[in-house]
């Protein structure tokens, strides 16, 4: 964590790359990022990705397959 960064929430998650390929892991929302790291059970479990509140515009809750909520920033 960066100085003055706390953790806001976690939870499983997957990130899409397409319709048929996707990554499961972790996701952390501090008040500074939004950080996924992917799980030991991928095929890349070392992906880790990251992006800066600063850099988010708008969030919205949308729909993944009519199974889940997903979460998309613009």
């Amino acid at each position: 964590m960066n100085i003055n960064e706390f953790p806001i929430r976690s939870g499983m998650a997957n990130i899409y790359y397409s319709a048929t390929k996707s990554d499961g892991g972790r996701l952390l929302l501090t008040n500074q990022r939004l950080i996924f790291c992917a799980h030991a059970l991928n095929i890349n479990p070392k992906l880790y990705w990251e992006l800066s509140l600063k850099e988010v515009n708008r969030a919205e809750l949308g729909l993944n397959l009519l199974i889940s909520q997903r979460k998309s920033s613009m």
